[in-house]
């Protein structure tokens, strides 16, 4: 399986390692060259430096082939038009994205985007989760 991640942070790079340990092939486009450049010799993935929201960056990462786009960047506006030119010009079979603010979300889902994830919702789910299960217990 083939996966294009854009945005190198935090979650783009955790992502792209367990990917990796996982046997995946990854291509990994971040915007930042001095941290492509730490990432180079850090990570056994193809990185490409560039706007991930770049027709033709995501394009020389591979989209064309990946069997799942990951938009991962910390911009909402970001990961909507990668998610979108995966769906779209891609035709890629899986876009997920990273959705920073609660009220965009939905935004996402309604324009097809495959799985949509946002940090806030899932931390105060499980937050949630662990109160009610410690009370019921």
């Amino acid at each position: 399986m083939y996966v294009v991640i854009v945005g190198a942070g935090k979650v783009g790079f955790n992502l792209a390692q367990e990917l990796i340990n996982s046997d995946f092939k990854v291509a990994l486009v971040e915007e930042d060259k001095e941290k492509c450049e730490t990432l180079a010799s850090h990570i056994n993935a193809l990185i490409i430096n560039g706007d991930g929201a770049d027709f033709m960056i995501l394009e020389s990462a591979g989209a064309q082939k990946a069997d799942y786009i990951v938009a991962a960047t910390g911009s909402d506006e970001v990961n909507f038009v990668v998610a979108m030119l995966a769906k779209i010009a891609f035709k890629a079979k899986i876009a997920i994205a990273r959705v920073n603010d609660p009220r965009n979300e939905e935004i996402f889902k309604k324009m097809g985007i495959n799985y949509t994830f946002t940090s806030t919702n899932i931390v105060a789910k499980l937050m949630f989760e662990t109160i009610r299960y410690k009370e019921a217990g």
